[in-house]
């Protein structure tokens, strides 16, 4: 098509490997049914709400309650439709052509594609090997380099995704202090690693963090993102994003668990307990390797072609994410912790797998 940009030519459509699997292990999503309380709320918001009328568009209960969870002010929270949303609201405002993007890779996915999209220069900085007592370390002195040449957009998971290892905050914060670029530290899983510098973004207005309730919160299927940063960058973004952008309905429910983040973290604590063991259960398999992890997901590496050790897991109705096609992780796959019962069964086809 004539009229099609270059940018989105090049990008392949998203497309999640179809759910139906008896155990589904792929998305790092918490396998525990919503707290009670919760549950219940839910239902009754549902059944009050008036869907004909539009809410409201700067979802002012749902950041209050957001920053009263962060320990920041109301003004420092932006809310939108998944962190995916803020991620591309964040390279419309700020990237874009004659802007650079930096990235660690392998890293989550959506970061290359919203800046290859926005038109901006990509530059990946490839962790270190799985060799060693640091697998998968980011060369941050590489980061630095790259972000005091030319100013930037520094986006890292931290924890890591796919490879579950934490960069230290120090490290991150040299960013602010050494070079005059931006950076944005996704915490999609700081409920499972307790690491955040969400009190650092009130004396750094380069740094915002991300977050989400589609993790520890198990509200996936909501679409709830939020950003920490200054009061100037929510205003950027309030610019620039789509009138409404969060529903009602997302809005209310995810108040109710935020304000009920006490009920959640019973089910991180049994979540880590879980992911312990597994992590040893892999470990105990001939031939894999599980590596450190400081989430709710395990990568491990595989004796046999793991693309093969997907598609056999596969037809036993369990599915994990393939990610081999990454230069560093030829050898990987990816598992969410499951439930206990959940965690067993995947053990059991893998070792079929494997043999």
């Amino acid at each position: 098509m004539d009229f099609l940009r270059q940018e989105a030519a090049a990008l392949p459509p998203y497309q999640p490997f179809p759910s139906g699997a008896k155990v589904k292990l792929d998305m790092n999503e918490n396998p525990f049914p919503l707290p009670e309380p919760v549950r219940r709320a839910a239902c009754e918001i549902a059944a009050r709400l008036d869907f004909a009328r539009y809410g409201d568009s700067s979802a002012t209960a749902l950041r209050a309650a957001l920053a009263a969870y962060a320990g920041v002010p109301p003004e420092m929270v932006f809310c939108g439709n998944g962190s995916d949303e803020i991620i591309h609201l964040l390279l419309t405002a700020f990237g874009g052509n004659g802007r650079r993007v930096i990235i660690p890779r392998p890293t989550f996915v959506t970061f290359r594609r919203e800046a290859v999209l926005s038109g901006a220069e990509l530059v990946e900085v490839p962790l270190a090997p799985d060799e060693g007592a640091r697998p998968f370390a980011l060369d941050i002195d590489r980061v630095l380099r790259l972000a005091a040449e030319k100013p930037s957009i520094v986006f890292i998971v931290n924890p890591n995704n796919p490879t579950g290892n934490l960069i230290s905050p120090e490290d991150l914060l040299k960013v602010l202090t050494e070079t005059e670029s931006f950076l944005v530290v996704d915490e999609a899983y700081y409920e499972y690693a307790g690491v955040t510098l969400a009190k650092e973004v009130a004396r750094h207005p380069r740094l915002a963090v991300l977050r989400t309730l589609s993790k520890a919160f198990g509200l996936a299927g909501l679409r709830l993102g939020y950003l920490i940063a200054s009061p100037e960058v929510v205003a950027a973004l309030d610019r620039v994003r789509l009138p409404f952008n969060v529903n009602t309905f997302t809005q209310s429910v995810a108040r109710v668990a935020v304000e009920n983040a006490h009920l959640f973290r019973p089910q991180v604590a049994a979540l880590l307990a879980e992911r312990d063991k597994l992590w040893a259960g892999l470990a105990a398999l001939p031939g894999v390797r599980p590596f450190p992890t400081h989430t709710n997901f395990i990568l491990f590496s595989v004796p046999k072609p793991p693309t093969e050790v997907w598609r056999r897991l596969f037809a036993a109705g369990i599915l994990i994410l393939d990610v081999s096609r990454e230069p560093l992780l030829k050898s990987c796959l990816r598992v969410s912790t499951g439930s206990a019962e959940e965690n067993a069964v995947f053990l059991k086809a893998l070792a079929t797998a494997l043999a």
